[in-house]
């Protein structure tokens, strides 16, 4: 549940495209679902991530599409689009302004590291993957948890039905729901600020291992995101933004018939 006015931001300041001729065709071929090009400032994404309809304007897959699939992409999609924008908000924000409490980490400190310690890598697309896959494993980490939530609450995690009433019986009974619905803290206070720094990076199809990535520098990059993005840092602060959301809604119509 990142901030959604600042990936607007930077949305606004960027394209999106599909693949250029040259990669639909075959002709330069890449596995990647999405691609930032800092030239152009666009992020390039695979052809089966637009919705097109005969008649209707192009445009990207939202959660709803999704839900007609026989299997839900939109998470793997969004956590490589997040990654991206990363890429765009370094580029286009970052990087720019001198001011900015990240451009010191980005420009100075996360190159010097990479450079002493990462060999036969530029330092600044080190740097620029380290940001990238953290925010792609933010993303990762807090889909996996919230479906977690769902699933203990009785709910199929692609929120378009719930589990039989039987099943929704016993869930009442052992959280203890009452006519107050609301989710339960059921990972009980459990911190995620460990699982969101990547181990590993990958450039150009290279494998990096960055698990000596300095604890000073993945503070930085987390509170930037944390302070940004306004992420949920554990369980507490992920059930308080779920019971002031759609899932809560989700989270009545299950169980309003049993009260």
């Amino acid at each position: 549940m990142p901030n959604r006015l600042k990936i607007q931001q930077i949305a606004d300041n960027i394209y999106f495209a599909r693949p250029p001729l040259f990669q639909r065709l075959g002709i330069l071929s890449t596995t990647a679902n999405a691609s930032y090009n800092d030239i152009l400032n666009t992020i390039i994404l695979q052809d089966d991530l637009f919705f097109k309809k005969k008649g209707q304007p192009t445009r990207l897959k939202d959660y709803d599409d999704s839900q007609t699939e026989k299997i839900n992409y939109f998470s793997l999609n969004s956590v490589s689009i997040f990654h991206e924008l990363a890429h765009a908000d370094i580029d286009i924000f970052i990087e720019e302004d001198p001011n900015s409490e990240m451009y010191q980490t980005v420009v100075n400190e996360i190159p010097k590291w990479a450079g002493e310690n990462i060999y036969g890598f530029n330092a600044k697309s080190v740097t620029h993957e380290i940001i990238g896959y953290t925010a792609g494993n933010i993303l990762e980490v807090l889909n996996n948890k919230i479906n977690t939530i769902l699933t203990s609450h009785g709910i199929h995690p692609n929120l378009t039905k719930c589990f039989s009433t039987g099943a929704l019986i016993k869930t009442k009974s052992l959280l203890n729901i009452d006519a107050d619905i609301k989710f339960k803290d059921v990972l009980k206070r459990t911190s995620f600020y460990d699982e969101f720094i990547p181990k590993d990076i990958f450039i150009k199809g290279r494998h990096i291992s960055v698990k000596g990535f300095p604890l000073v520098l993945k503070r930085k990059v987390l509170n930037y995101f944390i302070k940004t993005y306004a992420i949920s840092i554990d369980s507490t602060t992920l059930i308080r933004k779920m019971n002031n959301s759609h899932y809560r809604e989700k989270l009545a119509d299950c169980y309003n018939p049993l009260l």
